[in-house]
């Protein structure tokens, strides 16, 4: 998970930046739901690859009608929603690095009610996270000293469209 110094760094670059503002707005037009949307960064940030503080992620949960023991599972890949047990699955998939996801897996979406626009925003909600994180890592691997700027960069995003 990125701290608030490494999202700092990340956003003076234009890539990290424009990566940035692409999460947010994904979540800001998003076709998925608030639980699905917390899902999928929760389990994210359980492998190090959410741009988003844990903290905040659980408490948009919580404000999703999650509830403690949903979110420890959804960290873990497990849901007790027929829908967010699909989607946590197809995101372990995606974050696997295969280049080509399984045609069962896509199907257990659409199976749980996803739309095709949905299976494709899950695909671009986990890629743009694992490219922020891999991009930062990139940034500060070779810094040797780091000019502090803070960038807002938190999970209210996630909540402003519910």
């Amino acid at each position: 998970m990125m701290n608030q110094q490494q999202r700092g760094i990340l956003g003076r670059s234009n890539v990290g930046a424009e990566l940035i503002r692409l999460a947010h707005g994904l979540a800001s037009g998003s076709s998925l739901n608030l639980q699905t949307r917390v899902r999928i960064s929760l389990y994210l940030a359980a492998r190090d690859l959410c741009v988003y503080p844990l903290a905040e992620l659980q408490e948009s949960g919580r404000k999703a009608g999650l509830h403690s023991a949903e979110m420890a599972g959804n960290m873990t890949g497990i849901s007790h929603d027929k829908q967010g047990s699909a989607c946590l699955d197809f995101v372990a998939a995606v974050i696997d690095g295969k280049p080509v996801l399984d045609t069962a897996q896509y199907r257990n979406m659409m199976l749980a009610g996803f739309r095709q626009e949905q299976v494709l925003e899950v695909i671009t909600q986990a890629t743009i996270h694992l490219l922020l994180v891999r991009l930062c890592a990139a940034i500060t691997t070779h810094a040797e000293t780091v000019n502090f700027l803070p960038l807002a960069c938190s999970s209210t995003a996630l909540e402003s469209q519910s």
